[in-house]
């Protein structure tokens, strides 16, 4: 059943309109008035019918477009190319100027190359690949597969997370869903920088916002909502976070994250809480960077990047954390072999697991400090950690006693004589 019409009216082409209002008479019979703006004077015309009143819209607005076009002192010619363009335009609803700003746009993109000869090569990368739904959509099922245990980044079966994880996941993300009422393969960088560096709220829970997000995308990409290759969150500036508080896990806090730790999250727990490699430097470490035979780990040139530029380092690798080490080593490949997205999830939920809040770079933060309280060496702990020795002095002097650290060093697997024992958890689905 064709639709019926909505009044009034819209008849355009190019920048000239002119409405189209329905007016019965007062004895009950149809009416239509055509109204137009011409040579600053409000024109009203009468009609009886509306296939009438459409076509003198028709040839009001064509007769509109062209005088404004004669009047800018456009060639025949010209004349007859804007036409055509504008005709060529009306099934996809753009403009006009649009349309030239666009291809203006993608023709210095590509550097001159077709751009329908990169349209077609982009159709034919992705068409059968992406499947069309919005932000909306896509929020919800994914929010639903990670209650279900379904949205996790591990071959099998997934385990579900904790309520207070989904809860804060479920914020942050309808945040996100309520800003953009659209396809997800339509949000563009410039969108999310918008959207999470408008945020009022301090850096660090911007950053989270863009970790949620981009948790999101990665499910997305997964389900073939967006296309392999994807990479908007790489055009998404990182937030800079205010100085921070130092916050340590005690002794006991760690033999409880540890207990509940999976085989794949352990060798991560106990590289950051005794070698202090930032989170970054994990990810990047490779198992024949662990030389059990010198008792250090190499955080190799071109690894990471420090103020200074390129860093190599060595960080001692103590008694406790070898033989941690020694139970999940391999020949090669990367000591985390995931993503980030579910290295920061996996750690969430083991803390809620072990019933111990996670704190915020808390395994880097506490070797320093009980490393310094080992030492009371600055210098040294400044080249083991890859930080300078004023931001050591300043921030993790004093923060722990030199028992709390001794303790701190003999958390093992297995139980010698005065040190903690620790039973790691089978390994996730």
């Amino acid at each position: 059943m064709k639709k019926p019409d909505e009044f009034p009216l819209t008849v355009k082409k190019g920048s000239a309109s002119a409405k189209i209002y329905r007016t019965p008479t007062s004895n009950g019979y149809d009416s239509f008035t055509l109204v137009y703006w011409q040579d600053k004077t409000r024109k009203r015309e009468a009609f009886g019918d509306l296939a009438d009143a459409k076509r003198r819209g028709g040839e009001v607005v064509g007769s509109l477009a062209k005088g404004e076009i004669q009047a800018a002192g456009v060639s025949s010619q010209d004349q007859a190319a804007f036409f055509r363009a504008t005709e060529l335009l009306l099934p996809t609803r753009v403009s006009l100027e649009s349309a030239c700003r666009e291809y203006a746009e993608a023709f210095k993109v590509l550097g001159g190359v077709s751009i329908l000869q990169a349209a077609r090569e982009y159709a034919r990368r992705h068409s059968a690949e992406a499947v069309a739904k919005t932000v909306q959509q896509v929020v919800d099922e994914f929010l639903a597969a990670k209650r279900e245990g379904r949205a996790t980044r591990l071959r099998g079966n997934g385990r579900k997370v904790s309520e207070r994880y989904l809860e804060d996941l479920d914020r942050k993300l309808q945040a996100f869903a309520g800003r953009f009422h659209c396809l997800i393969g339509a949000v563009t960088g410039t969108d999310l920088n918008d959207f999470i560096h408008g945020l009022e709220v301090e850096g660090r829970t911007k950053n989270n916002y863009r970790q949620a997000v981009n948790v999101l995308f990665e499910f997305a990409k997964k389900q073939k909502y967006l296309p392999r290759d994807h990479a908007v969150m790489d055009e998404v500036d990182a937030a800079a976070e205010a100085d921070f508080e130092i916050e340590i896990f005690t002794p006991e806090e760690l033999t409880k994250l540890l207990n509940h730790a999976s085989e794949d999250l352990l060798p991560v727990l106990v590289v950051g809480a005794f070698a202090g490699l930032r989170t970054s430097e994990i990810e990047r470490l490779d198992w024949q960077d662990v030389r059990f035979d010198t008792a250090g780990i190499v955080v190799q040139r071109g690894k990471v990047r420090t103020k200074r530029g390129r860093a190599r380092r060595i960080v001692p690798l103590s008694p406790n954390l070898a033989s941690w080490l020694k139970q999940n080593a391999k020949r090669d490949g990367k000591v985390w072999p995931h993503s980030s997205p579910y290295l920061f999830e996996l750690q969430a939920r083991t803390a809620a697991s072990a019933g111990v809040a996670w704190k915020h770079n808390a395994l880097r933060h506490s070797f320093i400090s009980y490393r310094v309280a080992e030492t009371q060496n600055v210098a040294q702990v400044a080249l083991e950690a890859g930080n300078s020795q004023e931001m050591i002095f300043e921030h993790y002097r004093e923060l722990v006693r030199s028992a709390d650290a001794k303790t701190w060093f003999s958390i093992v697997p297995e139980k010698p004589a005065n040190v903690i024992e620790v039973k790691t958890a089978s390994k996730a689905a």
